[in-house]
């Protein structure tokens, strides 16, 4: 499991702060949602029989797909086939050879879940390119799934699982309860998911300043847990998504835990979480 790049966008230039104007923007009031960008710096080193491709990082980016064609089919409406799609490296090898007399050319563009493809560069006129063959790559399949129920283990809880379904600043909240010498939280909310190859966890939230949360994952209804590679939620709302990677054999159902037991009970400040919004995202 690895954590995702948090979406970094910022209330500055744009109504929503993402760097995407309206007309380029999937949701002009989600700071976290724009349409990737054009994929900067691709290059082709041809060693041997293989073509070496590289580029760099496209914004709002959450994978990368790269076109392929024949120099004597470009047209203005065709940039050939699919090459490859659903690439999270910036990189990729083609051992193919073109015909004799002929040669390949290649682009590469960006995609997320949330609002489809990017361009595949610009042409002339500055008009984003998009590609007309019916081999091109195309968008994502994304499922996004909700808790469907939770267990209430310690804290004191305001809200319940179903505020958790969207991003309104309606927030579910934990706090810590004083249990004999010491202060605990714990909360789990339960999931049922049809897999798919790549699952995500998102959380938007914020927690008090005093300790980290601990995050982990159940498959087994509670009996053992897998501890999430996760850095924590802020401790201010600020309107932007963490998103951690889960393991890709995840399936049906299973259990998002958070916990934190680590104050004596003669610290008057109790801990506490806020969560606006947290889904697990399954994508094809």
């Amino acid at each position: 499991m690895r954590q995702l790049p948090v979406r970094e966008q910022r209330r500055t230039d744009r109504p929503d702060g993402d760097g995407a104007g309206n007309l380029c923007d999937c949701d002009t009031n989600d700071p976290a949602l724009r349409e990737p960008g054009a994929v900067p710096d691709l290059l082709a080193e041809r060693i041997g029989v293989t073509a070496h491709l590289s580029w760099g990082e496209a914004p709002g980016f959450s994978s990368y797909g790269v076109t392929r064609g024949l120099l004597s089919a470009l047209s203005p409406d065709n940039y050939g086939d699919c090459l490859a799609e659903d690439l999270t490296e910036r990189a990729l090898s083609d051992t193919d050879l073109p015909p004799v007399g002929d040669a390949f050319f290649y682009l590469a563009g960006a995609e997320n879940a949330d609002c489809g493809l990017g361009p595949l560069g610009f042409d002339s006129d500055e008009a984003p390119r998009v590609n007309g063959s019916p081999g091109a790559c195309g968008p994502e399949t994304v499922t996004d799934y909700r808790a469907q129920s939770e267990n209430f283990v310690f804290g004191y809880v305001n809200g319940t699982f179903s505020w958790t379904w969207s991003s309104d600043d309606m927030y579910q909240s934990i706090r810590e309860e004083r249990e004999g010498s010491n202060a605990l939280l714990e909360h789990q909310w339960i999931f049922l998911i049809t897999g798919g190859d790549r699952v995500e966890l998102h959380i938007e939230g914020y927690r008090s300043p005093a300790e980290r949360m601990e995050w982990s994952l159940s498959r087994t209804n509670g009996a053992t847990w897998e501890a999430l590679p996760f850095p924590d939620l802020p401790q201010e709302d600020d309107d932007m998504a963490q998103v951690l990677e889960l393991p890709d054999d995840l399936d049906g159902s299973f259990l998002i835990r958070v916990k934190d037991e680590g104050l004596p009970s003669d610290v008057i400040r109790l801990d506490r979480v806020w969560v606006d919004q947290m889904f697990v995202r399954v994508i094809d």
